[in-house]
């Protein structure tokens, strides 16, 4: 959600239901509204059902189509994180691992302000 720019509410919702499915002792089939799990409300709630019950999400294939999939493993990059790698993408063009060395040797990275220190 980061890498394709969306607000950081939204974000932060998903980070929080992730958090609290990954504290919760039970597993998904023992709890019966996800909803009242901490963190869960309506709309991340029924995307999770959505792909709990289908093994699908179509807000996840939505983002799956919108952003590059090679950006997905830059984000273990050190230094790296979503809103910055959005900005490489947005503004470089940056879809993968080789067109982000490409940007770097370019010189592209290091013209980007606050990005330059944490990249270069």
């Amino acid at each position: 959600m980061e890498l394709k720019g969306e607000n950081s509410f939204k974000t932060s919702a998903f980070r929080k239901a992730a958090q609290s499915l990954e504290t919760d002792n039970r597993s998904l089939s023992e709890i019966e509204d996800i909803r009242t799990l901490p963190g869960i409300g309506k709309a991340t709630g029924d995307i999770i059902e959505e792909y709990i019950e289908t093994g699908k999400s179509a807000d996840l294939e939505a983002l799956k189509k919108e952003v590059p999939s090679g950006l997905v493993p830059l984000l273990e990059v050190e230094g790296l994180g979503g809103k910055k790698l959005a900005r490489l993408y947005q503004e470089l063009g940056v879809i993968d691992q080789a067109s982000l060395l490409e940007a770097a040797r370019d010189g592209k990275i290091e013209a980007l302000k606050r990005i330059r220190e944490k990249v270069s």
